[in-house]
């Protein structure tokens, strides 16, 4: 979720996993990217 969870968090359908705040909030995706990027050389 981004910066803004509090706002699209309440939009969602219940799901059984637990839906959480990102910790990075909207760099989570880049250092997701950073991280398998690494993993390929």
């Amino acid at each position: 979720m981004s910066r803004k969870a509090d706002k699209f968090l309440p939009l969602l359908k219940p799901l059984r996993a637990e839906i959480v705040p990102a910790q990075l909030q909207n760099d989570a995706g880049i250092v997701g990217a950073a991280m398998a990027a690494s993993r390929l050389t």
